[in-house]
């Protein structure tokens, strides 16, 4: 027989629509779907989003009312380090993408990156600021005024005589809202203890929240060796 006629006899050559029948009607519902490409009548296929976020900066990839690109963290924002214990310095770290052309290792800004000792707050690179410090409470305020493609790392180096709870950083928007916030870890009286809070991707404002603990040894060799510490100089 030629496949014409087999073509004619079976309504094989039909419409996509019939021949999907004719399959569903042998039990074969997802062979139909699969080599008509067509998916099943009242299927709905959700769209993907490429740069989605959740409200609290959480990447997503189908969109929908709580997962939108307009959730997605954008330039400036802030974020807040606090606490309360007397006698404690805890020390913030921030990584940044380098600057076109740059190569250097892991660089970083940490608290004396702020207005009184350099040029941080002016349109320089890394557009990044510690715009408040404090050897004690209420904690550290790290300013990003622009975003830079590439990844950034926010760390803590966590001193001793921490309390349960006292130690709080919150990751605000550029309306002061918080978009999510950490608790950070219990120190009693063992020695200080690296902590890797966030990271932040500079080309699409998402945020993974990263909340580990790491070993003893101190800021910025603990996260990255070799280290850069940049941060433009009076």
């Amino acid at each position: 027989m030629d496949n014409g006629r087999f073509d004619r006899l079976t309504g094989w050559a039909a419409a996509p629509r019939t021949r999907r029948r004719l399959l569903a009607s042998a039990g074969f519902a997802a062979l139909a779907e699969r080599f008509t490409g067509v998916a099943r009548k009242g299927s709905r296929r959700k769209k993907r989003c490429e740069n989605c976020c959740r409200p609290d900066g959480r990447p997503c990839k189908r969109k929908k009312p709580a997962c939108k690109p307009k959730f997605c963290l954008g330039a400036p924002l802030s974020i807040e380090a606090i606490w309360t214990q007397t006698g404690t310095d805890h020390e913030s770290y921030l990584f940044v993408p380098n600057a076109a052309g740059d190569a250097s290792p892991a660089p970083y800004i940490k608290d004396n990156c702020n207005p009184t000792n350099s040029d941080c707050e002016d349109d320089v690179y890394p557009f990044a600021c510690v715009s408040q410090d404090a050897d004690g409470p209420p904690g550290e305020v790290t300013t990003i005024r622009r975003l830079l493609p590439g990844t950034y790392e926010y760390w803590m180096e966590v001193y001793t005589d921490s309390p349960p709870g006292d130690l709080q950083v919150t990751l605000r928007d550029k309306n002061g809202r918080a978009v999510r916030a950490w608790t950070g870890p219990t120190t009693g009286s063992i020695d200080e203890v690296t902590w890797h809070v966030f990271d932040l991707d500079g080309s699409t404002g998402r945020v993974r929240s990263v909340d580990q603990l790491g070993n003893l040894s101190f800021l910025p060799n603990a996260a990255h060796d070799p280290a850069s510490a940049i941060c433009p100089g009076r």
